[in-house]
Order: structure tokens, then C-alpha cells, then sequence
């Protein structure tokens, strides 16, 4: 898991420039993910198994691949505040409310072995014919911009879970 030493600098302006080129519809794969993440100067990091993560102040993200030919990317975020069993109802509650206003990112908890409360947000989209370089983009862009907003939402409703973000 991703450590507060990781975190990214933020997610910066959105703006029509930053998407990059490439019109033509390719299959997706983990260089074309390294290659847009690099396009927009976000601190990324390869694990052992290949898998790419980053982080921003607010939560860390993975980027996975599924189906046959990889062509599935999951954006998942997991917020950096910690909650415990005694603030499950209320965080599901939350994340239910975010995923009726909100068309993405998906938000749900999930309880650890231990008994953390994690809160996490993904957008999935299968690529089967192929995806741009400004789709890919796109893609990366909304799902953690949209994640990270959904992280705001819980940590307004557990400002003592919330991590302490340094300006």
C-alpha cells in the first residue's frame, strides 16, 4: 500500500491541451496508462506484479487491467481516512448517496480484517475496440478527479478521519 511519502503533487488544472494526441483507437494496454499518467506529469509508480499505482493527497489509486485481453481498466481509489466499525452504517449511507447524485465514480466501504472502514470510489471501462490517446485521458482524469471529490464528501462528514493535507 501506497505511503504518505508517495503522494503526487495534486491533479493540477483540467484543460483541453493537457489531453495529448493520438486519434486512432488502439487497444488498451499498461504502457498507453504509463504514457498518459507521464503526459500529465502525475508521480506513478510499477509494483513487483506490474500493477501501477499513484497517490494524491487524498487517497491513493491503482490503475487494473481484466478481461481476456486486458482491454478493462479499473481506476480504484481508496481515501487515506480511517474509520472504524462504529462509522460503517454512516459512510455506507454516504457512499449510497454519492452513487445516487453521481453517475462515477462507483463508492463503497469495504471492512478489513482488522477492522478498518476503508472508502473507496473506481471507474471501470472496457476498451474492447480500442480506446485514443485523449479517451484514455479522459478516462484518468474524471475517475480521479471525480474519486477525490467523492473523498471530500467524507472527509467533510469525518473531519477526524480525514487525513491532514499539508498546503
Amino acid at each position: 500500500m501506497p505511503t504518505a511519502r508517495d503522494r503526487g503533487t495534486g491533479m493540477g488544472y483540467f484543460n483541453k491541451e493537457a489531453l495529448g494526441g493520438g486519434s486512432v483507437a488502439t487497444p488498451l494496454a499498461r504502457q498507453r496508462v504509463q504514457a498518459a499518467l507521464d503526459r500529465q506529469n502525475w508521480v506513478y509508480r510499477v509494483d513487483d506484479d506490474g500493477d501501477i499505482y499513484a497517490s494524491w493527497d487524498e487517497g491513493y489509486f491503482w490503475f487494473f487491467f481484466y478481461g481476456e485481453n486486458e482491454e478493462v481498466l479499473q481506476v480504484r481509489g481508496t481515501w487515506y481516512g480511517t474509520l472504524t466499525q462504529d462509522h460503517e452504517l454512516q459512510a455506507l449511507r454516504l457512499a449510497n448517496e454519492i452513487n445516487i447524485d453521481k453517475l462515477f465514480p462507483k463508492v463503497y466501504t469495504q471492512v478489513t480484517d482488522d477492522g478498518q472502514v476503508l472508502v473507496r470510489g473506481e471507474l471501470n471501462i472496457d476498451y474492447e475496440k480500442g480506446v485514443t490517446d485523449e479517451q484514455l485521458t479522459l478516462h484518468l482524469r474524471a475517475a480521479i478527479g471525480a474519486t477525490i471529490g467523492a473523498f471530500g464528501r467524507f472527509a467533510e462528514a469525518f473531519p477526524d478521519a480525514a487525513p491532514v493535507i499539508e498546503e
